[in-house]
């Protein structure tokens, strides 16, 4: 049983879930309480991020498309990211990865440059290539925003940075 965020709860195989989670196995097989109760959450994820992730467990396919027009997606990449990396699932992890980068856009770039920041337990060399395409992106489109734009972009990165440790 896997309880979802708004409380519903969905059936899903233990089994399948199990042979492909080492995670999940260690919390449906020990002495924790999602073993005792048979459920599992992950209340840090909103519910259309697990479900994607769960799907993946149980057909190994890499999806990313049914994220895309949904609201705070970038955030949602970010923590579909994390349940990959953390369930040791490398090939999703670097076809999210790949995505991410993809589409980051003007519009996008510096929410997601938040985001990282957000994120820390993304491995350093995650943070260091989405951060590297980042720059690249404000580096390329530069040209074409006005300078009042620029200025404001400018400002604002010059603001995460010192709020952070992406330099």
């Amino acid at each position: 049983i896997l309880k979802m965020k708004n409380n519903k709860i969905r059936k899903f195989h233990s089994v399948i879930l199990c042979n492909s989670s080492e995670i999940i196995k260690k919390m449906l097989e020990s002495n924790f309480s999602e073993s005792l109760e048979k459920t599992i959450s992950f209340p840090e994820n909103d519910d259309d991020v697990i479900l994607n992730f769960i799907e993946h467990l149980y057909t190994h396919e890499l999806i990313f498309d049914n994220l895309i027009k949904t609201k705070n997606i970038e955030r949602k990449w970010f923590q579909l990211l994390i349940l990959c990396q953390m369930h040791e699932k490398k090939e999703y992890e670097n076809y999210i990865i790949e995505n991410i980068k993809k589409n980051i856009t003007s519009s996008n770039e510096i929410n997601i440059l938040y985001l990282i920041q957000e994120f820390k337990e993304l491995k350093p060399e995650t943070i260091n290539d989405i951060s590297n395409t980042v720059g690249k992106q404000i580096e390329d489109n530069i040209l074409n925003f006005p300078i009042s734009t620029l200025v404001n972009k400018l400002n604002n990165i010059s603001n995460i940075l010192n709020d952070s440790e992406i330099k």
